[in-house]
């Protein structure tokens, strides 16, 4: 007792470290009440003791280190063993959250003091939450805990390293994703929080979204298939308020935009809602279905989302080629009448819309043959909504043929001449690399009075000029 008491030394702590990893592992039990006194937040150092350490102060917190190690170590076994499990967490929390909390903020004074919050006890501490997570009334003081998100997304930052100890990092992975679909994204501190957790800046949210997906299509086919979904409906939802929260300033919402698309995220979502769809349709348990419905949901509300704004479609190409339409398809077949809404606007504004960009159909030519089969199979003409494939097919069509008649003539892109004639015949923009002009005075003419300074750079320049864009309009 004396290494928490008030002659605690460093010999003292040494002897209890050294009992601690000798005893048996009911024997450990025996040490809680040594480290339950010795997390006692009134001996939190303050930031002047920080600033001119002492011998008592590095005491504390070596001792407070050793507990927390402890307990992370042995909190599996004390709910198994304490005869009140759902007490468990209500006794230790006070106690393990405010040092926790403190070796997080001040970890660089550690290291001047010999005394090491590394990044693995960030796994520890999370696995210590998920094993007292489950009653409701420590669910809610925790989740009412500031500053708490902060820990869990820092956490998840550093999870990769943990990916060969299997039942632990998924545990880990489950919890960190059922925190995040609990979060009130009304609530400007929980984004806030895990914002500065992941990094600080929506970018390095952006990250941590992107790794998140990479490992969960990884390993999905280890795990049970409603987990899978889950975690996918999870990230859906975060990555949508981390563009669409008034918490943050537009800049930084557009950074973020950025972030996300040159990372090509909605491609890997794709890709893993492609999973999910798949498994469900192996999957008629209804529990189950009611998983890949609510994920299906969140996939669909963040694609309308980031589709439905001034440069939605700039993500287009490339969820076209990671096989948007066939997941679309799949939803509507898997899932009659219930996603019409969604699709429907999918199909007559939204996907429509982007077929006036070049890149948009060119990266619709280069899946047609595949979707081809998907749009003539009999389950898709007995729903409700084909009328809406079927005009979306026709549109697509005859966009990729208007493509291809323009392999070798194309028009000035000056809106007020629209000249046509061969591609040789045009001289090229510098600065964007795609609108051409018959001359420099069409060129300046545009620049001034056609708008193209506020898209010159843009990678999907509207397609080719004033005649053909007159007459893709009329299609729409």
């Amino acid at each position: 007792m004396a290494a928490c008491g008030s002659n605690r030394s460093f010999r003292n702590l040494k002897q209890v470290e050294f009992l601690y990893k000798e005893a048996t592992k009911s024997e450990k039990i025996l040490f809680l009440p040594v480290f339950y006194i010795s997390l006692d937040p009134a001996h939190i150092p303050t930031p002047e003791d920080l600033e001119h350490l002492q011998p008592d102060t590095i005491a504390r917190m070596a001792c407070a280190s050793l507990a927390l190690e402890a307990l992370f170590d042995l909190i599996s076994l004390v709910v198994e063993e304490y005869q009140e499990p759902d007490d468990v967490g209500p006794a230790l929390w006070p106690r393990v959250w405010p040092w926790s909390f403190f070796m997080h903020e001040y970890r660089d004074y550690l290291r001047a003091a010999s005394v090491f919050w590394e990044p693995p006890a960030y796994i520890r501490f999370l696995l210590f939450v998920s094993d007292i997570y489950a009653p409701q009334p420590i669910r809610d003081i925790i989740s009412s805990t500031p500053g708490f998100r902060v820990l869990m997304a820092r956490a998840w930052t550093i999870l990769q390293p943990l990916q060969q100890k299997k039942k632990a990092y998924e545990s880990c992975l489950w919890f960190l994703t059922s925190i995040v679909g609990s979060l009130d994204y009304s609530d400007p501190v929980h984004f806030a929080e895990i914002v500065e957790g992941a990094g600080g800046t929506l970018d390095d949210l952006a990250s941590l979204a992107l790794r998140h997906i990479d490992v969960v299509v990884s390993r999905h086919l280890s795990w049970e298939v409603g987990s899978y979904a889950a975690h996918m409906r999870h990230l859906a939802r975060l990555t949508q308020a981390g563009h669409s929260t008034p918490h943050t300033s537009a800049d930084m919402r557009e950074r973020f935009f950025q972030t996300l698309r040159r990372r090509d995220f909605i491609p890997a979502l794709v890709v893993g809602m492609n999973s999910v769809l798949e498994a469900s349709r192996a999957n008629d348990r209804s529990f189950l279905r009611s998983n890949f419905k609510s994920s299906f949901v969140a996939t669909l509300e963040l694609l309308e989302h980031l589709l439905d704004t001034p440069m939605g479609y700039r993500w287009l190409p490339a969820a076209i080629e990671a096989r948007l339409l066939t997941l679309m398809a799949g939803i509507a077949t898997e899932f009659p009448t219930v996603f019409d809404g969604r699709l429907r606007l999918l199909l007559t504004k939204l996907l429509p819309d982007g077929l006036l960009y070049y890149h948009v159909v060119a990266a619709l030519d280069n899946i047609l043959d595949d979707v081809a089969e998907i749009w003539s199979s009999e389950e898709l003409e007995e729903l409700e909504i084909f009328d809406h494939w079927s005009s979306f097919q026709c549109l697509a069509e005859r966009r990729v043929k208007l493509l291809h008649s323009l392999q070798s003539t194309r028009s000035c892109d000056n809106l007020e001449c629209g000249k046509i004639q061969e591609r040789s015949c045009f001289r090229r923009c510098m600065g964007c690399k795609t609108s051409k002009y018959c001359n420099k005075e069409c060129q300046v003419a545009d620049w001034k009075r056609g708008g193209h300074r506020n898209h010159c750079g843009s990678l999907t320049t509207l397609i080719l000029g004033t005649v053909i864009t007159s007459f893709l309009l009329t299609l729409v």
